[in-house]
């Protein structure tokens, strides 16, 4: 869910954010994988070349991660640049939910159609680039790719390409504080046989689902990871959400893994729906819980 606009002479680089991830866990090869699903919340990003300067300037200057992806990008590649790079994201941060993999994302997109618009990269594989980058400097969620993606997010590297989730709408709470992606991954480092083969047979189960774009399987699937995950990154609302399942519309919990976001997989086609959130939604806000509501179409 990546785009770039043409606006007047300059390009912006859009990349989404995720609602955490379908799935997340370890398989018997023992490799950290991720599921995305991407959402409609983004970072949009901007470079303002200057050729009187060779250092990029990054605002809002808080964007570490970006500056010190760019640093990586004109180390690696030789390239001699100046100019302003602006991030403008409407994705909260330490939630979960991609956001400085989608800054460094579309900030890295910025300054790549530059060169490529200007000639100073006669051929271009951006995501292996992209990829190359952020490798160095944390996990990253796979969203330089399009669509649902089954991601090897310790070493940003892709596992399948899995197409596009069907429409679903997210109706979720924020349970608080911020996580450190690099700490927890550090943190959550171990590795169980048993739950690895439980992960391995999700993670099939789950390609076949978005296949033929099962929904109600999609959402029993997410409602597993969430609860494996509980002893890695508990929700205090775990209990409270998979309450929610007996409503019609509601397909299953969703989380994210590394992240404070807890909310629930709602199918929009169905009659029940507005019901179905008001339900919802008054059992939550009756907790003094603000629940926000998300789409990925």
């Amino acid at each position: 869910m990546n785009s770039i606009i043409k606006a007047n002479n300059n390009i912006i680089c859009e990349t989404n954010g995720t609602f955490g991830e379908v799935l997340q866990g370890f398989l018997p090869n023992r490799k950290h994988f991720l599921v995305t699903l991407p959402i409609n919340i983004k970072s949009q990003a901007i470079f303002l070349s200057d050729s009187s300067v060779n250092e990029v300037k990054v605002y809002p200057a808080h964007k570490n991660k970006v500056v010190k992806a760019l640093s990586l990008l004109k180390k690696e590649y030789k390239i001699n640049l100046g100019g302003t790079l602006i991030i403008k994201s409407d994705i909260p941060e330490g939630k979960g939910m991609a956001s400085s993999s989608a800054d460094i994302v579309s900030s890295l997109n910025a300054i790549l159609q530059y060169l490529v618009k200007n000639r100073d990269f006669n051929e271009l594989n951006s995501v292996e680039i992209i990829e190359n980058i952020t490798r160095s400097i944390e996990p990253t969620d796979g969203v330089m790719y399009e669509d649902c993606v089954f991601y090897y997010h310790r070493e940003a590297k892709i596992g399948n390409k899995l197409g596009a989730l069907p429409e679903m709408l997210i109706l979720a709470v924020d349970e608080g504080g911020e996580v450190d992606t690099i700490k927890h991954n550090m943190a959550a480092d171990h590795f169980n046989q048993e739950e690895s083969l439980k992960y391995e047979r999700l993670l099939n189960e789950l390609e076949f689902a978005i296949k033929n774009k099962d929904i109600f399987k999609i959402g029993e699937i997410s409602t597993a990871s969430a609860k494996l995950n509980q002893t890695k990154l508990e929700k205090k609302n775990l209990r409270m959400f998979l309450e929610f399942r007996k409503l019609n519309s509601v397909m299953g919990v969703v989380i994210a893994h590394s992240g404070t976001m807890i909310g629930v997989i709602v199918n929009p086609k169905l009659t029940s729906v507005s019901k179905d959130i008001q339900s919802m939604i008054f059992s939550l806000t009756s907790k003094n819980l603000k629940p926000s509501i998300y789409l990925n179409f």
